[in-house]
């Protein structure tokens, strides 16, 4: 037990100690236009849930090889629906041409260990897969992730409206989680 909390301390601090590091990198990391030679391209799979998971690690992926990121239209779609995604500032949207791309695809499990995910030096990469592990996105700081997920008016609005509703419905007992 032990030797667990010591290596946990450990992890926390190797992960706050890169953070610091590469902050003043994302701070000034700009999407850019899509033309920016090499960029990662993210591609939406699944539903809400997924697609948030694919545009963190992804994220997370691009700044570790000091890449520009571009999300797909219809990963922007989905994601602007609910969230704010402040895109001009972490990433770009657009895709990849046809055949231009190398295809890393996460088929059989995570891709975390695999040194070659973060040497990704030659041409534009496009990303397949739900890539769901916190590992890949280790490296972003939490203000900039909740400044990426933060809610949209509308998505606040109809939250609150239906809380409030709900609420008269059930009375003041009621707590929400």
């Amino acid at each position: 037990s032990l030797r667990n909390t010591t290596s946990v301390k450990n992890r926390s601090t190797t992960i706050h100690s890169s953070n610091a590091l590469l902050s003043d990198k994302l701070q000034d990391y700009n999407g850019g236009n899509s033309n920016t030679p090499n960029p990662i391209y993210a591609k939406a799979t699944g539903r809400l849930g997924n697609v948030m998971f694919e545009l963190a690690s992804s994220l997370g992926i691009a700044v570790k090889n000091g890449r520009k990121l571009a999300i797909s239209p219809v990963m922007e779609h989905m994601l602007s629906r609910v969230f704010t995604l402040p895109r001009k500032k972490y990433f770009t949207v657009s895709k990849p041409k046809r055949g231009t791309a190398k295809v890393v695809n996460e088929r059989y499990g995570p891709l975390v260990e695999n040194k070659m995910l973060y040497n990704l030096t030659h041409r534009p990469v496009e990303l397949h897969g739900f890539f769901q592990s916190w590992r890949y996105f280790d490296i972003i700081p939490r203000e900039h992730l909740l400044d990426i997920f933060a809610f949209s008016n509308k998505t606040r609005l109809k939250s609150l409206t239906y809380i409030d509703k709900k609420r008269k419905t059930l009375g003041d007992n009621t707590v929400f989680v």
